[in-house]
């Protein structure tokens, strides 16, 4: 007997996606994605009648079988509130993917005063639960966890899905916020709970909104909350970095978000207690100027990556050869580095050592002669220090497919 087979369209999507045995997955997503509605459901007798799903989900035991026909992937989960977590994502993306036109940064975006603040993910910075609490003070949530851009008008447009909180909640938020959060609780799962908030905090699928700003969260274990002005080269590497619609040409994207984030002032938001993090955002975007916050150096996630993988610098022989991939071009934006990679599939930013480097082997060069030259401009650094960064940026430039070493 062949198991119970739903396939349907949604709004933007060329292809359907398909639920075998999976109503209470479904069921789930209709709460999520609000302003998603499938048109129309089918129910199917035989798995020859479905048109080729890009996405799908399968009851498999104990589990929900999810797989994507773009990426290939199939991932279990034994929760379905997870399963539907997973196909809400998914769609997200690839309506942005059908959309070559269309950007999409990963992070939250509250509307404060007018205008969207945008807060790019950083791991576990807690910006869904800071979103959270910006709605229990009245704000209004444009998502929690992606923002569809118009690169030609620059503004940010809803994604119409609700938020969702990781579980267990932290303990440092107050009881109003608990209670606000347990009024609203929409499809909760092992790991998830989604919130059902009314109209006037979250903002309809396709509702348009200027960027007014960007906060870079970093969350502490305790202290007060402290805001800081961040230099718009460092906003604009963290956004470029939570950008993926890869699907466009890297130029393209760089130009687009180099006019967004140049445009509006970034924040880096340090806190510990949620409330207060919220308060200082609010009070920070409501006044007149942001003239009186410091200005303070921010470092992106990806470099701090970087950094521990320094500490174990390639090898390579003096006489190795260091040689570009053909189509690479460095671009310069708000005194910050871009390598947009061959055939403008990538973006890479470069420190003042990586572009210096870049320019070095703009005909191959071997490791001994970039050492010494190096050497040679950088008199009070230890030649350790220069050998270990140098091998590491020539990893990096490997890795990101933009030079190889001929031996």
């Amino acid at each position: 007997m062949s198991k119970k087979l739903l396939s349907f369209r949604v709004d933007g999507l060329s292809r359907p996606i398909s639920f075998r045995e999976s109503d209470v997955v479904l069921a789930a997503l209709r709460r999520i994605m609000k302003g998603w509605a499938p048109v129309p459901t089918i129910e199917l007798k035989r798995a020859a009648e479905a048109p080729h799903p890009i996405l799908s989900v399968e009851r498999a035991g104990e589990k929900w079988a999810c797989s994507s026909e773009r990426t290939g992937d199939t991932l279990a989960y034994s929760d379905p509130v997870s399963a539907a977590c997973w196909m809400a994502a998914r769609i997200v993306r690839e309506h942005t993917f059908e959309s070559p036109e269309r950007l999409c940064i990963h992070g939250a975006s509250v509307d404060i005063n007018g205008g969207l603040v945008v807060m790019p993910s950083r791991f576990r910075a807690g910006k869904s639960v800071l979103s959270a609490t910006l709605a229990s003070m009245g704000m209004r949530i444009f998502g929690d966890d992606v923002l569809p851009v118009d690169p030609a008008s620059g503004e940010g447009v809803a994604a119409g899905v609700a938020p969702r909180l990781r579980l267990p909640l932290p303990e440092a938020l107050s009881a109003e916020t608990h209670e606000f959060i347990a009024a609203r609780k929409g499809p909760e799962g092992k790991r998830y709970l989604y919130l059902d908030l009314p109209d006037a905090l979250i903002a309809g699928r396709g509702t348009r909104m200027p960027i007014r700003g960007f906060a870079l969260l970093e969350r502490v274990d305790d202290g007060p909350a402290h805001l800081t002005r961040v230099a718009s080269g460092d906003a604009l590497k963290q956004v470029i970095w939570q950008n993926f619609s890869r699907e466009g040409e890297a130029t393209t994207i760089l130009d687009s978000l180099a006019d967004i984030a140049l445009s509006a002032p970034c924040l880096k938001l340090r806190y510990a207690r949620p409330e207060d993090g919220a308060r200082a955002l609010i009070d920070a975007f409501e006044a007149p100027s942001l003239d009186h916050l410091p200005e303070a150096a921010f470092q992106l996630d990806a470099e701090k990556k970087a950094t521990r993988r320094k500490r174990a610098p390639i090898e390579l022989a003096p006489s190795d050869r260091v040689v570009r991939i053909e189509g690479c071009e460095l671009q310069a934006r708000a005194a910050r580095h871009f390598l947009i990679g061959a055939e403008g599939l990538t973006i890479m930013t470069l420190n003042e050592l990586g572009a210096a480097l870049w320019r070095l082997i703009e005909t191959p060069t071997t490791y001994g002669e970039l050492l010494e030259i190096l050497m040679a401009a950088f008199p009070d650094e230890s030649a350790e220090r220069i050998d270990e960064d140098l091998r590491a940026s020539i990893g990096e430039f490997r890795r990101h497919s933009v030079a190889y070493i001929q031996r």
